[in-house]
């Protein structure tokens, strides 16, 4: 079969097309690395809390916690629209529940999963900031 020849109206819409999605913005997801960081980290917390002053409820907080951030990090992973959202929610309540201990008792390992809440919070909230806008 004879390949029909291009008309040069077909060939300029052509390139008019590839122009036009090489200008659109592709959208980067964020990564679930910080949440794949913090759920084990959570969980440790957790761990802590009930060997050190036998708090249930310190095991639980941590266990939830670190089951929201894993919970996070597989929508990040397919690429969900609230990955990022409950990262951030994730964060706010590790970083709520521990900031205050750490001030109080001058612990370092509450102190250090406040920082490391913090920063993962931030980084999230900075890819929610920039994919609203």
């Amino acid at each position: 079969m004879a390949a029909l020849p291009s008309s040069p109206a077909l060939g300029s819409a052509r390139a008019a097309a590839s122009a036009a999605s090489a200008t659109t913005a592709t959208l980067r997801a964020p990564s679930s690395i910080p949440c794949l960081a913090m759920a084990p980290l959570s969980g440790l917390g957790g761990l802590a809390a009930l060997v050190s002053s036998r708090s249930i409820f310190g095991f639980v907080a941590g266990a939830a916690a670190a089951g929201l951030y894993h919970w996070s990090s597989m929508e990040l992973k397919e690429g969900y629209e609230d990955g990022p959202l409950n990262a951030v929610l994730a964060s706010g309540l590790v970083f709520t529940s521990t900031a205050p201990r750490a001030v109080r008792l001058r612990a370092p390992g509450a102190a250090g999963l406040a920082l490391a809440s913090l920063g993962a919070g931030s980084y999230y909230a900075k890819e929610l900031w920039e994919d609203r806008i």
